[in-house]
């Protein structure tokens, strides 16, 4: 997919990059939006929506005692704080993904939704029911698909379910439609249904709205869609949304495993071949008595997504493989990049021990010669690194695909620099793409044992090890701080992207940056030199709260986007405190005793232990408690009832500290405890105006139905939270992250009673 460049860079004089002036293909959301009663076949229910986008959304629907089908709710990314829903052109690139939990004493269906322009709100699912366990994807653009009658799965309700949605534009034309892959991982088993070609849909209907893909404006979210038992009102179905990621530009593809095929040529039949697939540390492949009188067998592996199938790697997909590999006995081996016409192989960078040949040749691989060009040649036992290099570019004769052949050989370290592919037959390969490697291709290694005619002790075996698969481009990356504390480095978290030799720091796009898949950039990105090596380097910037939470207890911080016409991806270590407990969702009643549980970092098992707490998600901190480290405190919950409570833990020793915060959950008030008489008020925003987050206060005098609701000063509702689940008592509710400037009405409505305010946000 082809990327807006930032500018050229001239100089290595820091500069500073607004990220509003960049923009992206795809929408870079930064919250979600909740829509209620779709479809309302029970009227009558109550709903309970928490959204803590991303680390939490949570729909229930109580009381489907109805006689009608179902009622339907949804949710969709934002790229307003939660105002409107995103719209996805054509042209989109991005992964989506949840953890998703079903529950409740009825039943119903959720999942990942990409709804089209024409049912934005309805079609296109990627949907878990939990009445039969089915797992299946269709509607809208969605290319059928079962993962039920394919892998034999069903879900069983309460258990937790991971779904990724992975969309690619490519050349958005019958050669080169756009593709979707869909990924579960489920009790530990990765699933994948490998990437569906979108077709072109209604082609009267579709031209203003783009063909073979997603189609122009389609929301993409998630749903629930909860099923009546009539006459039973204790029935009630929840869907919870947890570890929401969206990342745009996704890396692909993305192995786990590699699959191995034995005796595609078989000039001997009744050898004995010996298989070991340990990947990715090792995979052996030994072929033992080679005494018939033709000329091999060959035997191969490939990469592999989901353990059991070759992974597909299409045209403007890059990929960097590499292994070490010897050989003894007769034969030759290496790796290899099989096209569409000859998967299993073609495509050989090849080392053979009979003569010590070092080459590159076959199918879409331009010939390169390492004993022709350096004079080397290989030694039947001797450890001999291989890597391949594959980039895209254009596409196109004046900026083709490049091959990249790379070598270490007795400590010296060899390269053909990149080699230009051609356009191959023209009239074969449109279907399959030009100027690169074609799409569908596999990538993986090979061997071929010769024969010794006679000689019933012949063996050849092949040995790869540290066999490694990058994809995209990889930027070596510093996260500052090192340790992620409360009071360090103001509000900001960073990172600095460095890119390698043949890319330009100025190249990327930072409005596509995200952190461990979560976090987009805020404020502006610096161009310059920062660790002062004389190359280029970004730094971007993240909300540090948000990026706590995104890193949480890993301490692994991964950024990916664009750079140019590429993907990026890169990583870095920190330290951090683990807090497990209280959980992501949990519930706990004003002033009870609530278990903190956390793990100490390295260095950090000796130390002060400083215990926070928070009613507004971590925009703000109490200083709870002050002890010695032993990994667990009982603390009293906070008095102020919240749906974003959060508790962090900072531990300190001498210069050395580190922090850490725990997921998001909900402080209750107990209804009925105390004498206080709580009144059913609405306090409005504060500070009024605002430039932050639109955080409303407002008390109830009991658990009964209550709507609060945010307009704009047209009467569109921007937002709409049910709060009656809050009970009675004095709340504090976000209805907005981020609105543009103006003047807003907040409305609380109960029992046919509503109480306005006006609230002004400035910029």
């Amino acid at each position: 997919m082809k990327r807006i460049s930032l500018f050229g860079l001239a100089s290595l004089t820091a500069l500073l990059v607004p990220l509003i002036a960049i923009a992206s293909a795809t929408p870079n959301p930064n919250g979600a939006i909740v829509k209620t009663r779709i479809f309302n076949d029970c009227p009558s229910t109550t709903i309970n929506v928490v959204n803590n986008y991303p680390s939490l959304i949570s729909i229930e629907d109580i009381g489907l005692a109805c006689s009608g089908f179902a009622n339907l709710h949804n949710w969709s990314f934002s790229t307003d704080g939660g105002a409107t829903a995103a719209s996805f052109p054509n042209g989109s690139d991005f992964r989506a993904s949840t953890d998703l939990t079903l529950t409740g004493t009825g039943n119903g269906e959720s999942g990942i939704r990409l709804s089209p322009w024409f049912s934005h709100d309805v079609d296109g699912r990627f949907n878990v029911r939990s009445t039969d366990g089915e797992i299946a994807c269709f509607g809208g653009r969605l290319p059928f698909f079962t993962f039920t009658g394919t892998f034999g799965l069903h879900y069983q309700k309460g258990n937790p379910i991971h779904l990724e949605l992975t969309v690619k534009p490519h050349g958005l034309n019958a050669s080169s439609p756009g593709t979707i892959e869909y990924t579960v991982v489920y009790q530990g088993a990765t699933y994948s249904s490998g990437e569906l070609n979108l077709d072109q849909g209604n082609a009267s209907e579709d031209p203003p709205h783009g063909l073979w893909g997603i189609l122009n404006d389609a929301n993409v979210g998630g749903y629930a869609q909860c099923f009546m038992v009539p006459g039973n009102f204790n029935t009630a179905f929840k869907a919870t949304y947890t570890n929401i990621k969206f990342v745009i530009c996704p890396i692909e593809p993305n192995p786990v495993a590699a699959s191995t095929k034995t005796r595609l040529f078989n000039d001997c039949p009744f050898t004995n071949v010996t298989v070991t697939n340990n990947y990715p540390s090792l995979i052996s492949i030994e072929d033992v008595g080679l005494a018939c009188s033709g000329f091999a067998n060959m035997h191969n592996w490939t990469y592999s997504d989901d353990g059991i199938n070759q992974m597909v790697v299409n045209n403007d997909e890059d990929f960097d493989i590499a292994c070490d590999y010897s050989m003894t006995g007769k034969g030759e081996g290496g790796l290899r990049v099989g096209v569409w016409y000859s998967h299993d192989t073609d495509g050989l960078f090849n080392v053979r021990s009979t003569d010590g040949e070092i080459a590159c040749f076959g199918a879409r691989l331009p010939f390169y010669t390492f004993t022709g060009v350096y004079g080397l040649r290989y030694v039947a036992g001797d450890p001999i690194h291989l890597q391949i290099i594959y980039r895209h570019n254009g596409l196109s004769a004046a900026s083709p695909g490049t091959i990249t052949y790379n070598l270490t050989y007795l400590g010296n370290s060899y390269s053909s620099g990149p080699l230009n592919m051609d356009q191959a037959n023209a009239g074969e390969d449109p279907p399959h793409g030009l100027w690169g490697v074609l799409n569908d291709a596999r990538v993986g290694g090979h061997m071929k044992a010769f024969m010794t005619e006679g000689d019933f002790t012949a063996k050849t075996k092949a040995t790869f090890t540290n066999i490694t698969f990058k994809a995209g481009v990889e930027l070596a990356t510093k996260l500052t701080p090192s340790a992620l504390n409360l009071g360090s480095n103001g509000q900001f978290f960073t990172a600095t992207l460095q890119p390698p030799t043949g890319f330009a720091a100025a190249d990327i796009d930072p409005t596509c940056s995200r952190l461990n898949g979560q976090v987009g950039p805020t404020g502006v990105a610096v161009l310059g030199d920062a660790n002062g090596d004389g190359i280029a380097d970004l730094t971007v910037k993240f909300d540090r709260l948000a990026a706590g939470g995104a890193i949480g207890g890993s301490g692994t911080g991964t950024v990916t986007g664009c750079i140019g016409d590429f993907c990026f991806t890169g990583s870095d270590n920190i330290k951090v405190v683990n807090v497990h407990h209280p959980t992501t969702g949990a519930s706990v009643s004003t002033g009870a005793a609530m278990a903190i549980d956390w793990d100490s970092p390295t260095g950090l098992e000796t130390s002060t232990a400083e215990i926070y707490t928070s009613t507004d998600g971590g925009e703000n901190w109490t200083l709870a408690a002050t002890t010695a480290n032993s990994g667990h405190y009982s603390l009293q919950a906070p008095g102020t009832p919240s749906t974003r409570g959060r508790v962090a833990v900072t531990l300190t020793s001498g210069n050395d500290a580190a922090s850490g915060f725990s997921g998001i959950f909900t402080i209750a008030s107990p209804v009925g405890v105390g004498d206080e008489t709580v009144a059913f008020g609405l306090k409005g925003i504060s500070p009024n105006p605002s430039n932050g987050p639109l955080g409303v206060n407002f008390s109830l005098p009991d658990g009964k139905k209550a709507t609060l609701s945010l307009y704009d000063v047209t009467g569109r509702r921007l937002a709409s939270r049910d709060v009656g689940v809050m009970g009675a008592g004095r709340h504090h509710l976000v209805l907005a992250q981020r609105l543009p400037a103006g003047i807003y009405m907040v409305r609380l409505d109960r029992e046919g009673v509503s109480l306005k305010s006006r609230a002004a946000v400035v910029r």
